[in-house]
């Protein structure tokens, strides 16, 4: 899980940096482009939704919220 954890932050091609940049900047071409079949070229947007979730959880139980 260490290793996948790492990886997701440090793949070249589809970083999760790269991905958050492309959807503030170009929400509606990375929506375009995975509706039309070209999911290689950006980060998995359900594996960005679970490691947000497991951020905000474990933020909200470190900080007593």
């Amino acid at each position: 899980m260490l290793h996948e954890l790492v990886h997701v932050f440090t793949h070249a091609d589809k970083s999760i940096f790269g991905f958050v940049g492309q959807v503030l900047l170009r929400p509606a071409r990375v929506v375009a482009d995975y509706l039309a079949g070209r999911r290689k070229r950006y980060f998995n947007p359900f594996q960005f939704l679970l490691l947000i979730v497991g951020l905000a959880t474990l933020l909200a139980v470190k900080l007593h919220y």
